[in-house]
């Protein structure tokens, strides 16, 4: 009887049907985990991305107006009397301080300059005709995209005219609310905070509180749900878009009012 004998040469050829089907799962698998990653992390520089401009943002709005507030009503007191610290007059339309705008924009805030020296510019650096120049705040939307911005317009008190149109200086601010602080007694301690409309003398402000309300510039960051956000007493509600919104304040001493 012969024995059946092995060709030592022969080698297996190709893929069975089953491992093909289990290497391709396999790869599968591989592909879809390094784009869920792909997807995260890019999520993530998206998130981290709008936190940095909110922040950036916030900061930046809040210290614009911090220091035109703080110099309001500046003057050298040999050339004259103390002048008002923030334009009130109905002289040039839309441009004294007010409260409560409407739509959940919130206030005006209206800042006097003085130049002693000469001729006053706005936050605009337009020169007004007199030592006087006056600088607007408000949240508006100039471009009807439905975006707001914190925006400022510069005004001649003396001329009762606007210097030029409003300009953007922050993107993504949704409010705006400012309160005034009272010294009535000239102690140099501020006894109630009142909104513009309710200021009986504007010659006792010593202090103002701001409050701003920002966005991130991107959607869908969050899961999309309606938030009320608190400003200086002031309720502001957010619409169903996933932005991160965060609410900055600071309170202003005016160095021309202090003791």
């Amino acid at each position: 009887m012969n024995a059946q004998r092995t060709n030592p040469d022969r080698r297996q050829q190709g893929l069975t049907l089953i491992e093909m089907m289990i290497a391709m799962v396999l790869g599968l698998v591989l592909v879809a985990g390094a784009i869920q990653l792909l997807v995260a992390n890019k999520q993530s520089y998206f998130l981290q991305d709008a936190m940095s401009r909110l922040q950036e943002n916030g900061r930046f709005a809040l210290q614009l107006l911090t220091r035109d507030v703080r110099m309001a009503g500046f003057h050298d007191p040999l050339v004259g009397p103390t002048p008002p610290a923030f334009y009130t007059d109905a002289a040039i339309t839309g441009a004294a301080a007010a409260d409560n705008l409407g739509g959940g924009v919130g206030d005006r805030l209206s800042v006097l300059r003085l130049n002693d020296a000469g001729i006053a510019s706005d936050c605009l650096g337009q020169n007004a005709t007199s030592n006087q120049a006056i600088n607007v705040y408000w949240v508006g939307d100039t471009d009807g995209d439905g975006n707001t911005e914190l925006l400022c317009r510069g005004g001649d008190p003396i001329a009762g005219n606007w210097l030029g149109p409003a300009q953007p200086l922050v993107d993504d601010v949704e409010s705006l609310q400012v309160q005034y602080g009272i010294d009535g007694d000239g102690d140099g301690s501020v006894e109630q905070y009142q909104t513009a409309d309710n200021v009986g003398d504007w010659a006792e402000v010593s202090t103002v509180r701001l409050a701003l309300l920002l966005r991130t510039n991107r959607d869908n960051l969050r899961e999309a749900s309606s938030k009320t956000y608190t400003l200086l007493g002031q309720n502001v509600s957010s619409p169903n878009d996933g932005r991160i919104r965060n609410v900055f304040d600071t309170t202003v001493v005016l160095r021309n009012r202090l003791q």
